[in-house]
């Protein structure tokens, strides 16, 4: 059973920036069993865990980040004790992603691979900025890695599903501005901070692209910065927006039909990319009749005894970066159900969890005959 497993991993804190003692912990484990290990280090402190067994001409990698969000007000219990109510295991993080991370530990460390090399990739930063998928993707670690699997949820469901993709993040800063007068004569000046508030609700309204393959792109705007520290009307405010994307966008195009929205408002304005340490995560989007793919479904109806509805994750992960290696491999999330990901309460269905073991178990068995 995971159930054990994952209540180990819900007992580390492994808060973003935080991951190094739940990094040990997964390397102790994975050495114990069988693999070779490696540190792959991000920065000074922080770093990745690589693991191999097995060999042959191919890899299958299988891939979790380490990293949970903060714990916010609202639980009743502690954040890093699981707690079980019927099928419900609730924890910090347990959704997003220690239960998918204890399927894949425990399927890994019960299945001798044959015929090719499994590996393993547990990776920092994931709630930031991706910086460990990042960091292995600048190593010849994946070079020769057939196909990737990924124990996320890509929507809430019901139901176990296949992630075939996800949606795009990038970032933009609106500045708009306005004119600089006395507060005391403000009707003679142009408040920037009226014009951003205006510019948030007309967004609502800018035309997203939308269709029935990956449904409808969204946006967000997060921050709003401006200070006046002088008794005047704020000359400049500047809107912090996050756009999901579809796979066949790019920051650009979107940047392009934001100005051209903005200029049938205002033209007093400057809009450019939001700035990161790692570059904007695309979407991406594996064909249902990749090989990969149906042989993922044929190895559910076996053990399952049905194929899983197929979809399209809505949010952006470290799938989106492994989606970049030069080579393409398919890149597919399946994850045991769960839900309430970054809020208090997040919970995951056991039965679901034993279910998703035995199927990544099943995967593994059957591995050498993907290529």
């Amino acid at each position: 059973m995971a159930r054990y497993l994952l209540e180990q991993l819900v007992k580390i804190p492994s808060v973003t920036g935080q991951e190094a003692r739940l990094a040990a912990f997964c390397e102790d484990y994975l050495q114990s069993c069988g693999f070779h290990t490696h540190r792959q280090y991000v920065t000074a402190t922080r770093f990745n865990i690589v693991a191999e067994k097995g060999s042959g001409k191919w890899s299958l990698l299988l891939y979790s980040h380490l990293d949970t969000v903060a714990p916010s007000p609202g639980w009743v219990h502690s954040p890093y004790q699981m707690v079980q109510d019927g099928d419900y295991l609730y924890g910090l993080g347990i959704s997003d992603m220690k239960a998918g991370m204890a399927v894949m530990l425990k399927a890994a460390t019960q299945v001798q691979p044959e015929g090719y090399r499994l590996r393993i990739a547990l990776g920092i930063d994931e709630e930031g900025f991706s910086r460990g998928a990042h960091r292995l993707l600048q190593s010849p670690w994946c070079d020769d890695v057939a196909g990737i699997l990924v124990p996320e949820l890509s929507i809430d469901s019901n139901t176990e599903t296949l992630g075939l993709g996800r949606r795009g993040h990038f970032t933009y800063e609106i500045t708009l501005f306005g004119r600089k007068v006395h507060a005391a004569v403000q009707h003679l000046g142009l408040n920037a901070i009226e014009l951003a508030s205006q510019m948030v609700l007309r967004l609502k309204h800018f035309p997203t692209h939308n269709n029935a393959l990956w449904q409808q792109e969204d946006l967000l705007v997060r921050a709003l910065h401006a200070h006046e520290p002088d008794l005047s009307v704020p000359d400049s405010c500047t809107l912090v927006l996050s756009y999901f994307a579809h796979p066949d966008r790019t920051q650009e195009e979107i940047q392009h039909e934001l100005r051209q929205y903005i200029e049938g408002f205002t033209r007093l304005y400057d809009i450019g990319f939001g700035l990161r340490p790692t570059p904007s995560p695309r979407g991406y989007w594996t064909q249902p009749a990749h090989p990969f793919v149906r042989w993922i479904q044929q190895t559910a109806k076996d053990t399952l005894g049905q194929t899983l509805p197929e979809t399209f994750g809505v949010s952006v992960a470290d799938e989106n970066v492994l989606a970049t290696l030069p080579h393409s491999p398919p890149v597919l999330s399946l994850a045991p159900v769960g839900g309430n990901s970054h809020q208090p309460k997040g919970w995951v269905s056991q039965s679901s969890l034993e279910r998703t073991l035995a199927l990544y178990k099943q995967i593994l068995a059957r591995a050498g005959q993907i290529v």
